[in-house]
């Protein structure tokens, strides 16, 4: 239970880093617990360390796409956003769409 506790501790700190980073030159941000701005950073972060371990371990991973996905007007700048957030290979992706959905959404 140690280890889990120092592991939220460097990963509470390094998410305020990268905020105080993307905040601009010369910033500082304190980590709160009631933050829920950086308790969304620290999911993501975390998220993403999963998806590395997975394709440490698998090489690849698939997404499935809902066609109410796809309408979305920002969803391909979503995903464009993510992939240079997280410099995760996009070689290491696979997007699955269904039949369906992808027959209701030409273009």
């Amino acid at each position: 239970q140690e280890t889990d506790s120092v592991a939220r501790i460097m990963r509470s700190a390094d998410a305020a880093c990268i905020a105080a980073k993307e905040a601009g030159r010369d910033r500082i941000h304190e980590y709160k617990e009631d933050d829920t701005e950086m308790e969304h950073r620290l999911d993501i972060m975390e998220s993403v360390s999963h998806i590395d371990k997975a394709l440490d371990h698998l090489g690849a991973f698939s997404i499935n796409v809902s066609g109410n996905s796809l309408t979305e007007d920002d969803f391909m700048e979503f995903v464009l956003e993510q992939f240079n957030r997280t410099k995760l290979p996009t070689s290491k992706v696979c997007f699955e769409i269904t039949e369906t959905a992808a027959i209701g959404q030409p273009g």
